[in-house]
């Protein structure tokens, strides 16, 4: 009678399992969908500028971040966001968001990037320099240590949001002189002025 119930008990526990693991699978393939959905919609967005598409894109979002509990997908799902909300027009909202999606490394250069971004946007020039220009000098790190196209291309960015265009450029022009046909190099090249335009559009909102 007693390996019976403990039989009961085994095939219970498995079936539990087994329930979990097909939901688990269910809800796989729904927020495949969901992301899938979202992706879509944005893409259309792009070429009938229909800010209705965004709006609908912005409930499968939420419907996607409901949907996954545990938050497996946190930092997908906020960018996603946040690439709606900048798409909206609601540039600062977007921006604000992206604070959740940071590396918690405190020498993280996108980290300090954003710090600087965000005391610049909120007044505090003096912290905005200072993070910045920890943000310079970990990339000068990356630089020194192998040529680190990324860290490069981050550090003219830094300039540029620091309103110095002329650095920016006087970088990536030292960084072609080693590498000539690199493609990021010289397409952030060509377009360094839109660069230029979107690096400080924060201080426009």
């Amino acid at each position: 009678m007693k390996n019976t119930i403990l039989c009961y008990i085994a095939i219970l526990i498995c079936a539990c399992n087994q329930s979990g693991i097909d939901k688990k699978h269910e809800n796989n393939k729904d927020l495949k969908i969901l992301n899938d959905s979202v992706i879509e919609l944005i893409l259309t967005f792009q070429s009938s500028q229909d800010s209705i598409l965004l709006n609908h894109a912005l409930v499968l979002n939420n419907k996607a971040m409901a949907l996954d509990s545990s938050n497996s997908n946190l930092l997908y799902n906020l960018n996603v966001r946040a690439q709606i909300l900048a798409l909206l027009n609601k540039k600062k909202e977007a921006f604000l968001l992206k604070e959740r999606t940071l590396s918690k490394d405190k020498f993280n250069i996108d980290r300090l990037i954003y710090y600087g971004q965000k005391n610049r946007l909120m007044g505090r020039i003096d912290s905005s320099e200072i993070y910045f220009n920890a943000a310079l000098t970990q990339c000068d790190k990356l630089i020194e240590d192998t040529f680190n196209i990324d860290a490069i291309i981050k550090k003219a960015e830094i300039y540029m949001y620091q309103k110095k265009k002329k650095e920016a450029l006087r970088i990536i022009n030292q960084a072609l002189v080693k590498s000539p046909k690199n493609v990021i190099l010289t397409t952030f090249k060509e377009n360094l002025d839109q660069y230029h335009k979107m690096s400080n559009i924060f201080l426009m909102i």
